[in-house]
């Protein structure tokens, strides 16, 4: 997984590689922001799914939940 800060800390796009849910290097948009040491961003236009990329320090978690419920969630180290 690669995040790339497009312009401000407002947006991310991230570069993620997951089997487990069929992802070849999907490329998706958040919008969040930095506060402190912690960033958290959000994508909740797709009403099937939200994304939630956060880090804090060279720790970062991607987590998805579809409307379904069910939830599954990556730990990233830098």
């Amino acid at each position: 997984m690669s995040c790339v800060i497009l312009g401000d800390s407002y947006k991310v796009m991230l570069n993620a590689t997951l089997p487990k849910v069929k992802w070849t290097e999907q490329k998706i948009v958040l919008n969040g922001d930095v506060k402190g040491d912690v960033a958290s961003y959000v994508n909740d236009s797709n009403p099937k799914a939200v994304y939630a990329w956060h880090m804090k320090g060279d720790k970062g978690i991607f987590a998805m939940k579809w409307a379904s419920g069910q939830e599954y969630k990556v730990n990233c180290q830098l």
